[in-house]
């Protein structure tokens, strides 16, 4: 049996012209103090900034457990895949996708020209907009399977049936199916809860190898926050189960042997730190000499001082958090189960340690915020990267997704949204998919504009002697080249 995978990142953004130009401005300076705090400073060798899923990397490995072969493709990396792939489609039997809510329309556009290659291969989709919506997935004539939630358990099991004679997939929990023409949605599959079972990452389907790409690797799944911009609670259920430190180290040293010079790599769990089983895998990391330096991705809530040292011992060195707005009535609305001064508190805790690099994720339009809160949230990125407080600002417009409660009761919190052309869906596009009651698309998309302008009024002021040029053949002042530069903006 063959089974092409195919890997498409989230696609198009519809921009302005001022946003294109904030944009590449902003990214030219946050470069530069990337390049000044981490690289010169720890000598941090950023692999290139290419992507992939790691999810489909797991059902890849599951899949030739099974004695399936895999072609994986990643239209990240390789801009040219679909010529290469349609050679695949002819021979494969099953073609299968991770969807996002906004890569959503363009798999649909390969999977029609796949049925056109061949009538009759079967397509499968998961991911966190297949598990949001997998009925009306399913209504539609291109998609024939459909998995809920993870998917390594449900895919092997599907698997099973699919090559035998039979075609009952009544009892496979976390599957969508059609029987004829009626869509057949299963109950939910139990989370996984021994992690460790799993396989390795099919790493080596990777086109150009893991050297080509920004690895990442967990310590745990899911995530317990009910945040409600996010799909997460959707495909998590806010539960979480760790691995042991002998899984993840064994996963972390495949990466080491596959990623070339390169020495940083991105923990990506939701909320490092908060789990005894994670702390332990801390632990047990900081005594190993491995040479590699570490992000994470931290909440307020629960960071404190014992837990930055460790972390620090660990190897990691940029601290993410989720600031989103530092208006308190949004952050109710959101269930961030926080506030405003604690979310200050937690940045300047962390940078009070010498050497962390904190980046600050913000989110304009969010339900409660008004002209003035969006005013005053502008005005602090300014003031928190002048007292730096953070180092680095990362600003997206709201976008309710399927799976979170802003999509399927936004009335509630005061949200209009005014279509479902999925591939809008992004949190930089314009024009913006919804409005709130009190503030127009257009208001909102102002006021991210002028989160830029913040940003790079600091810059300006923080390094006066570089200016920048777009125009051929000139290099930046101070012999900075960004056209050859290597590093990977965060």
């Amino acid at each position: 049996m063959k089974v092409v995978i195919l890997d498409i990142p989230t696609t198009e953004i519809f921009s302005t012209p001022e946003f294109n130009r904030l944009s590449s401005e902003v990214k030219k300076y946050r470069l530069h103090d990337q390049k000044v705090k981490l690289e010169d400073k720890y000598n941090i060798r950023f692999s290139p900034p290419h992507t992939y899923n790691r999810g489909l990397l797991f059902v890849a490995a599951v899949l030739e457990e099974k004695g399936v072969e895999v072609d994986y493709f990643n239209g990240d990396y390789d801009k040219d895949f679909w010529q290469k792939c349609q050679d695949k489609i002819k021979e494969a039997d099953v073609l299968m996708a991770s969807v996002k809510t906004n890569n959503y329309p363009v798999i649909l556009e390969y999977f029609v020209q796949a049925r056109e290659i061949k009538p009759g291969i079967t397509t499968m989709i998961g991911g966190s907009h297949a598990t949001a919506m997998p009925e009306q997935c399913l209504e539609n004539d291109l998609i024939d399977f459909v998995v809920i939630g993870e998917g390594e358990i449900t895919l092997a099991e599907w698997l099973d049936v699919y090559q035998s004679t039979g075609d009952d997939y009544s009892q496979i929990l976390g599957l969508g199916y059609k029987q004829g023409k009626e869509v057949k949605v299963n109950s939910l599959r139990p989370l996984i809860e021994a992690l460790d079972a799993l396989p390795m990452p099919a790493y080596h389907l990777l086109p150009g190898g893991l050297k080509e790409y920004h690895p990442y690797i967990d310590t745990s799944r899911g995530c317990m926050y009910q945040c409600g911009f996010c799909s997460g609670p959707n495909f998590w259920r806010r539960k979480m189960r760790t691995r042991s430190f002998a899984n993840f180290y064994k996963e972390l040293e495949l990466i080491k042997s596959l990623m070339g010079d390169y020495n940083f790599i991105h923990i990506s769990d939701p909320m490092l730190g908060v789990t005894p089983q994670q702390l332990e895998i801390l632990n047990q990391l900081k005594e190993k000499e491995i040479d590699l330096y570490f992000s994470c991705d931290v909440k307020a809530n629960y960071i404190r001082p014992d837990l930055i040292q460790l972390m620090k011992d660990s190897g990691i060195i940029i601290f993410s958090i989720g600031i989103e707005t530092l208006n308190d009535k949004a952050l109710t609305l959101l269930k961030k189960n926080c506030t405003a001064e604690l979310e200050i508190e937690a940045c300047r805790a962390i940078k009070k340690f010498d050497g962390i690099y904190v980046k600050s994720y913000w989110i304009v339009g969010l339900p409660g915020e008004d002209k003035e809160s969006l005013q005053y949230n502008n005005e602090q990125i300014y003031n928190l990267l002048k007292t730096e407080a953070v180092d680095q600002v990362c600003n997206h417009i709201l976008v309710p997704y399927p799976g979170t409660e802003f999509f399927h009761d936004p009335k509630q919190f005061g949200i209009n949204i005014m279509h479902d052309d999925w591939i809008h869906y992004e949190g930089r596009s314009y024009p913006l998919i919804y409005k709130l009651d009190n503030l127009s698309g257009d208001e909102i998309y102002k006021y991210f504009l002028e989160a830029h302008e913040y940003e790079l009024k600091y810059y300006k002021e923080a390094y006066p002697s570089i200016a920048f040029t777009d125009e051929p053949g000139k290099q930046d002042q101070d012999n900075m080249s960004f056209g050859k530069y290597k590093g990977r903006l965060l």
